[in-house]
Formats: structure tokens, C-alpha cells, sequence
């Protein structure tokens, strides 16, 4: 537990520089947290630090859910049991758990579940993503009639295709995978689309990067402008490329 603390101030300072740089986090095939150094197309992945439910890495630091507790910022803090869907923001981290079906933000070491009235708009879908853009939350959600964008009041902002198996929602975009595609659609509703068979997770790994994790391989999607890319990313040392 000791080194798997130590990782997630470590996140904070991916830019910094200083030895290797540091990319972020990603989520194993096993469930095993690692840290991701190097540059686009020449990844090092660390020793595994610990199993994990889901994670989500941004420029301002890592969260993590772990079987019953969430580590951030050097600290754990008791949660629900159970999965959960991590969205980060400016001001803190929404998590949403799905045993319970609730939100709940984290902010400040303290974690504060939000009012159930708006939990109740999106409980027949199952959430895949959370994101945060304060006051506001918005969520992709699975229902029999495909993935929707919309928000926790039950607004529909967008559909995504009928095949669409998983996603990721972004600051300014969402990431979706399909049978045998990986797919960056745009605040403007451009797309770009990378081959990347079976995907079946997504996490953000860290800034301007996320983690599709498929039974065969892990990909990592470059998502800033002008540098979208997609590389293989090793599980344990080694590069990646493509």
C-alpha cells in the first residue's frame, strides 16, 4: 500500500521533467496499477502497485477505486463496495457507484454523496462514463437502445452508433469503441478512427492520453489536436508502437 500511495502525487508532476517523464496510469489486463513513462511511441510501464476496479489519471493527479476505498492525493478514503465510474474536473473528482447507482464527489480528501432526487433520472441505464464540468454532470449511459450522452436530469445531448460497445467522455470530447474500432469524436461532432480490435475498457491515463484495454492488447490513444495517434502499450517494460 505504501508504494501505491506514493504513485498518485507522483501524477501531479507528469510534466515536470524531472527523470523520466511520467505519462500517467494505466489498468493491466490483471488489474494491476502501473505507471506509464516515456514519450508518444516509446512507453516504460513500472511494477505493478496494487489491483484496481477502475482508475482515472489527469493533469492535476490520479483516483483510484480500489474493493472498497478510493486513493487520492496520498490518501484512502472508504467508499462503497464494488466497481465504480471515475470522472475528474477542476475543482475534484464525481465518482459514480454502481452497486448503489449513486454519485458521490470527492473533493479535499472528504467524499459527499449528491442528492438522490437527480440519481433517480438514470437508473435504468447502465453508466459507463462520468463527466464534470461544475455545476453540471453529465454521464454516458447504456440502454437497450444504444449509448447516450446526456445529463443526470435525463437531457439527451448525443447518441453514439448502435455498435458502439464502451466510452469515455472528455473535457471536449468522447472517446467510444466499436467491434473493431476506436473512435475520437469531437466537441464539433468530428470523428477520427483508429483499428483497434475488441476494446472493451477505457480510462483516462493520463493528460491528453487514454487506456483502451482489450482482451488481446492494450492501446494508448493520444487525444491531443493535431497529434492523434495509436500506439501498443506494454504491461511490463518494453515500447510501443504502431
Amino acid at each position: 500500500m505504501r508504494f501505491l500511495l506514493a504513485l498518485f502525487p507522483i501524477c501531479a508532476f507528469a510534466q515536470s521533467g524531472i527523470d523520466r517523464p511520467h505519462l500517467g496510469l494505466m489498468l493491466d489486463r490483471e488489474g494491476q496499477m502501473r505507471p506509464v513513462f516515456g514519450v508518444a511511441g516509446n512507453f516504460l510501464t513500472g511494477r505493478g502497485a496494487g489491483r484496481a476496479l477502475a482508475i482515472a489519471c489527469s493533469q492535476s493527479g490520479c483516483v483510484a477505486k480500489l474493493k472498497d476505498s478510493i486513493v487520492s492525493a496520498g490518501a484512502v478514503i472508504p467508499t462503497p463496495p464494488g466497481p465504480a465510474v471515475i470522472g475528474l474536473d477542476s475543482t475534484g473528482t464525481v465518482v459514480y457507484f454502481r452497486s448503489q447507482k449513486r454519485f458521490a464527489r470527492l473533493q479535499a480528501g472528504s467524499l459527499t454523496f449528491l442528492d438522490q432526487t437527480i440519481l433517480d433520472q438514470t437508473s435504468d441505464g447502465e453508466v459507463l462514463s462520468v463527466r464534470s464540468n461544475p455545476p453540471e454532470i453529465a454521464i454516458a449511459a447504456r440502454r437497450e437502445d444504444g449509448i447516450r450522452i446526456m445529463t443526470v436530469e435525463g437531457a439527451v445531448l448525443d447518441f453514439l452508433p448502435p455498435e458502439s460497445r464502451t466510452a469515455l467522455l472528455l473535457s471536449d470530447a468522447v472517446v467510444y469503441a466499436t467491434a473493431d474500432t476506436l473512435v475520437l469524436r469531437r466537441a464539433d461532432g468530428s470523428e477520427l478512427k483508429f483499428p483497434a480490435p475488441g476494446v472493451r475498457d477505457l480510462f483516462a491515463m493520463g493528460d491528453g492520453w487514454v487506456e483502451a484495454r482489450a482482451a488481446g492488447a492494450i492501446y494508448a490513444l493520444r487525444t491531443d489536436p493535431g497529434r492523434e495517434h495509436v500506439y501498443f502499450l506494454p504491461e511490463s517494460g518494453g515500447d510501443g508502437q504502431r
